[in-house]
């Protein structure tokens, strides 16, 4: 079980049968707006087919857990969960993780709503390799309020689509900080400013992408060319540039071991 802002994720084992709960936190369990914004969101969601947006399957009500929206059972870790260990992903795998997210606004933005609450707890990144799923879409802004939220959100002007680019930027710089230009224009204060749509953000982090490769054969072929003018001697430019152990190699941050959704039969807590 993990926390979800107000919300809590449960991993739910009875007989056969594993499904995912997400309920409200316990303070909120009673709460009548939250549990209307939850249903909202439940009506939202449930609508939304796509392979980058958990689906949500059913509404009901569990004695111990209160009002709870069943979805489809998907074995991951909160983006957030990464976050909060301090480390980054390197270029590759957070272009892959941005990409899927990319493809799930542009789909949500194509039925003309917004995310309205994209943060790293609304984010789930499987166990098994980088597959993302993003969750509580709420179509539509709300009050809710985060480091994510942009800044007219607060200021009670015109949302849109944008709202959800800055969202992104945010969570962006925060996995790869050397993505610094394309967040900070993602972060831009005028909606117009940013990126006009995700795919616009996608196609920059494939442009990014083949532009390292073009570089690194670019250097690899310069680093050859010199070992052969240098008669293949140990000490050619390349060794004179990166003497040995002078370069360090950043492994990919691995997938957590703990289990951040506990098991529990149904009545029990």
């Amino acid at each position: 079980m993990y926390s979800l802002g107000s919300y809590l994720l449960y991993k739910e084992a009875s007989a056969d049968v594993t499904r995912m709960l997400r309920c409200l936190g316990e303070k909120d369990r009673y709460d009548t707006l939250e549990r209307e914004s939850m249903k909202a969101e439940f009506n939202v969601e449930k609508s939304l087919d796509h392979p980058n947006i958990l689906r949500y399957l059913s509404f009901e009500s569990i004695d111990s857990l209160g009002d709870c929206i069943e979805t489809e059972y998907f074995d991951c870790y909160p983006l957030s969960t990464l976050l909060k260990t301090g480390n980054h992903l390197d270029r590759e795998h957070a272009s892959k993780v941005v990409s899927q997210i990319c493809d799930a606004l542009s789909f949500i933005h194509a039925k003309g709503l917004i995310h309205g609450n994209l943060t790293p707890d609304n984010i789930l990144v499987s166990r098994k390799d980088w597959k993302v799923k993003i969750m509580g879409v709420k179509g539509k802004v709300t009050s809710e309020n985060s480091e994510y939220s942009a800044p007219e959100i607060s200021t009670g002007e015109a949302v849109g689509p944008q709202a959800d680019i800055f969202s992104l930027g945010c969570i962006l710089f925060k996995l790869c900080p050397s993505y610094d230009k394309l967040s900070s224009k993602c972060m831009k204060a005028l909606p117009s400013e940013r990126p006009q749509s995700a795919n616009e953000i996608k196609d920059a982090l494939d442009k990014t992408k083949n532009w390292n490769f073009v570089m690194f054969v670019a250097f690899v072929i310069l680093a050859i060319l010199a070992m052969i003018a240098n008669g293949g001697k140990k000490n050619s430019i390349f060794d004179r540039m990166f003497p040995k152990g002078s370069v360090q190699v950043q492994d990919s941050i691995p997938v957590q071991k703990t289990s951040l959704i506990t098991t529990f039969t149904l009545g029990e807590q």
